[in-house]
């Protein structure tokens, strides 16, 4: 299997995989309130302050948009986006 394409298996597998278990947290939980994994919940704030430091209104924007999206959707998008590099690049 090729390097990009094992990539996105490993991402896509890991989305999967988180989706899952919040799910099943959310099913085991008394409130049934579904709760999102996402990498400001995961990480120091040191880690992501330099987000807040952004001069361009896009980027800050964007950088923002990133760190607080669920971590699933974001392992899903590198997985499209791993299998993309992987139709156009490598060798068929």
């Amino acid at each position: 299997m090729l390097r990009f394409s094992s990539f996105g298996f490993y991402t896509l597998f890991g989305s999967f995989l988180i989706f899952l278990l919040q799910s099943i947290v959310s099913l085991t939980s008394k409130d049934l309130v579904w709760k999102e994994l996402r990498f400001i919940d995961i990480l120091d704030p040191k880690y992501y302050n330099w987000a807040n430091g952004i001069t361009l209104l896009k980027f800050n924007i964007f950088s923002n948009y990133i760190l607080t999206m669920p971590l699933y959707a974001f392992l899903f998008i590198l997985t499209i986006l791993f299998f993309i590099i992987s139709g156009l690049f490598e060798n068929k």
